[in-house]
């Protein structure tokens, strides 16, 4: 054997040795993996066995408050509605009595025109009933006609008449 094939061979026995060791390394590696996966799975495992029930309760949770939300929504959108509508009637009800006001304002503004014409309608027929019951009273031609005297005038001549006194002239 020549000195090359004794190299050859001696590392040939170092690269087995080498092969083998990182081998064995690898498999004790793997094996410690092994378990490291094992007790990861299991303490997954009891972590999903406590976590289920809170999880699912969230879940049911969370739909209740989705089915809260909706009902909740559709209580105020008919408050909404209500709100608008009660609004318009109201509106209305206000238009209404604007109107109404309106034309009773009207009718008392005829009405006191209608007054306060047969007011003075009526005072003048007064005015004329005292004058000719003066007139026909006093002796005639014995004074100034009765349009050519002031009302004042003519209402102290007719007190003064009614009273038995003769008036004098002013």
């Amino acid at each position: 054997m020549t000195v090359f094939e004794t190299l050859i061979g001696i590392a040939q026995i170092v690269i087995a040795t080498a092969l083998l060791g990182f081998g064995m390394l690898l498999l004790a590696a793997l094996f410690l993996a092994w378990k490291l996966y094992k007790k990861v799975k299991k303490g997954a495992e009891k972590l999903r066995v406590d976590v289920d029930p809170a999880l699912r309760n969230a879940i049911a949770l969370t739909e209740t408050a989705r089915g809260m939300a909706a009902s909740v929504q559709g209580n105020v959108a008919e408050i909404s509605r209500n709100v608008s509508d009660a609004n318009q009637k109201i509106g209305r009800v206000v238009e209404s009595a604007e109107r109404r006001a309106a034309e009773l304002g009207a009718l008392l503004d005829v009405a006191q025109q209608e007054a306060e014409e047969l007011f003075v309608r009526t005072a003048s027929t007064l005015r004329g009933v005292r004058a000719g019951a003066g007139a026909l009273r006093s002796p005639r031609g014995d004074g100034p006609m009765d349009h050519e005297i002031s009302d004042d005038e003519l209402e102290i001549r007719i007190r003064a008449h009614e009273a038995g006194h003769a008036p004098g002239l002013r």
